[in-house]
């Protein structure tokens, strides 16, 4: 009996052990950044293919931590990650579900278009340091996918085929030399080449468009230069806005160019200087979002590691909802608050507000995460990019600026992590309830404006070197036809609301 008594007791003390082990193991993992990540999404119902990318990411840095949630093969075992998804969404009040099956695995494919036009062949010339075919390389190798389904295409006139394979047209030594012939080299029509390219593009595939934008389609000679530079806009809007669902991202670079320049309606003239090119790289809005989501991306979108980089912009009308919460005790918060019962590290609601009595103002911190915008960091801590929309006057932005790393710490630290930035608003406190929204306006870009001539002819002057022949109305054609609003789109708005 005794030797029984003892052997149900080392059972009973292991089982007991085991259940502790399994409630601490469950405990920690509900409370895991993958879990955390997971409940943020389902709260703001934000189920698009960048936050599951985004979901995923977590898994593969951690995969020691996460690995049932992987295959043998390393890969995202997405039935196990549905099951957990659904599990924690069921968990909520009200329940909630999210259907992640169509969020497939399929690599995305890359599609090169390369101009080689008359302006174009200079930038590769033996004079030159060669930043064109090296800005191409360098975005071609930090590619994840090397399939043999990545196209090369050549464009002027026309979109035309290269007729042989990716990586032989990087190993070229002179890719203008190895593309003649092709096409006609004395035009340009954006508008068709544009749309030959949203026409070619599938579903899983990212294009790259390399070219100096200067518009110069046939048929144009002795025109008032106005007149192409208003249709090569309506056309621009016109081609996109048949292919909606669409995002664009140019970037500007700066290349050595040695050779003849063709400015309009004049004849060639030889020089040798710097002068600008662009990139553009177009794919669905969802695919664009889950390049900036997937961390195997970060050296493709590090555009400011090109040889020649100056600026950037992504054409995307579409208001995004981000992450974002009041940090309760900041040492910026001005007046007496608390969050709203019911709302822990997701705050948008203060409660039981008062106002400074020497400052007659409440103040208190966002922290938002403004990555899913793909704006520019100096864009982001400009405080002029924003505005306040409020039912009472004098609400103002104080302060905004990036989080740094060290911050994420102690008792802020659940409202910091996974945040980017810290944005302090101040406003009276002159209603029972009131309500604060803080839009990130989307504005046309300067630095395009900037890069802009409406005169070509005088290849001597100063501004020449930095700026592209009716730059700006194909690219102001594509921003409203992506913006499709009227008045200036929003990159996000964040609404906060103060009850007395």
């Amino acid at each position: 009996m005794e030797k029984k008594t003892i052997i149900t007791a080392v059972a009973s003390i292991i089982a007991i052990v085991i259940l502790v082990c399994i409630i601490t193991f469950s405990s920690c993992r509900r409370n895991s950044a993958l879990d955390k990540e997971i409940k943020i999404a389902l709260v703001k119902g934000d189920t698009t293919k960048a936050e599951y990318n985004k979901i995923c990411d977590i898994i593969m840095k951690d995969q020691r931590a996460y690995s049932e949630y992987l295959n043998a093969d390393k890969q995202i075992n997405a039935d196990a990650l549905a099951e957990h998804i659904n599990e924690i969404g069921q968990s909520m009040r009200p329940p909630r579900t999210w259907n992640i099956k169509n969020y497939g695995s399929a690599a995305l494919t890359l599609n090169l278009y390369l101009e080689r036009s008359g302006s174009m062949t200079p930038y590769d010339a033996a004079q030159t340091s060669g930043e064109l075919k090296k800005a191409i390389n360098d975005l071609i190798n930090s590619f994840p996918n090397k399939s043999e389904k990545n196209m090369v295409y050549i464009v002027n006139s026309s979109v035309y085929p290269y007729n042989k394979s990716l990586q032989d047209f990087m190993r070229e030594k002179d890719i203008f030399a190895a593309t003649a012939g092709i096409g006609d080299p004395k035009f340009t029509d954006f508008s068709q080449i544009f749309s030959d390219i949203l026409k070619r593009q599938g579903s899983n595939a990212i294009s790259i468009l390399v070219t100096d934008m200067i518009y110069s389609p046939a048929n144009t000679e002795n025109e008032n230069p106005q007149r192409i530079f208003n249709e090569e806009s309506s056309l621009a809007t016109n081609v996109f806005k048949n292919y909606p669902g669409k995002a664009v991202i140019v970037v500007k670079l700066k290349g050595s160019f040695s050779g003849l320049y063709y400015p309009y309606n004049q004849k060639p003239q030889k020089y040798t200087g710097a002068r600008p090119f662009y990139v553009f790289i177009i794919g669905d809005a969802e695919n664009i979002d889950a390049l900036y989501a997937n961390a195997s991306y970060s050296n493709f979108l590090n555009f400011q590691a090109l040889t020649g980089f100056e600026n950037f912009y992504v054409f995307n009308g579409k208001e995004r909802g981000v992450n974002y919460t009041v940090v309760p005790e900041y040492k910026d918060n001005i007046g007496r608050f608390r969050s709203e019962k019911g709302e822990s590290y997701c705050v948008h609601t203060l409660e039981n507000c008062e106002s400074d009595r020497d400052a007659n103002v409440i103040q208190f911190t966002v922290a938002a995460d403004l990555s899913t915008t793909h704006a520019e960091a100096a864009y982001l801590n400009n405080a002029k990019n924003y505005e306040i929309v409020s039912s009472v006057k004098g609400c103002k932005i104080t302060n905004i600026r990036p989080i740094e790393q060290g911050e994420v710490t102690g008792n802020s630290k659940m409202y910091l992590e996974g945040k980017t930035h810290l944005i302090t608003i101040q406003c009276p406190l002159e209603q029972p309830e009131q309500n604060i929204k803080i839009a990130l306006k989307n504005h046309f870009p300067d630095w395009i404006l900037n890069s802009s001539s409406d005169n070509d002819t005088n290849i001597g002057s100063a501004e020449f070197g930095g700026t592209t022949f009716g730059l700006k109305y194909f690219l102001q054609g594509i921003y409203s036809a992506c913006s499709a609003t009227s008045v200036m789109p929003n990159y996000t708005t964040i609404e906060i609301t103060l009850k007395k």
